[in-house]
């Protein structure tokens, strides 16, 4: 298997500290759901966003627990987010990071 094609760990790779516990969470909330409510929340923006919006969290989550600086974590969470979602209203992914995780949203 192609280095780029396996899943990252904390071991093999320094982006592995924060995307394994984002992978991991949004295993986790899959394993919550029969696949078919999976999918039927992936149809829309909101599913999406509700889906997605923990396992972010959790990322910035493990950057504060590595010691960065809180309001870069949250400038970054913001980020990454409206970045993975670019194109839908601001105030949909604002609302659904105070929800997922309002110690970090602002």
């Amino acid at each position: 298997m192609h280095d780029h094609c396996r899943r990252p760990t904390r071991a093999n790779s320094p982006v592995g500290l924060t995307k394994v516990p984002h992978l991991d969470a949004f295993g986790a909330k899959r394993l919550n759901h029969v696949a078919w409510q999976h999918r039927l929340r992936n149809l829309t923006t909101q599913g999406r966003l509700s889906l997605e919006a923990p396992a972010y969290c959790v990322g910035a989550r493990g950057r504060l627990s590595q010691g960065m600086d809180s309001a870069i974590v949250r400038e970054r969470l913001g980020d990454d987010i409206r970045s993975a979602f670019e194109g839908r209203a601001d105030s949909l992914v604002r609302d659904e990071l105070r929800r997922a995780c309002p110690e970090l949203a602002r």
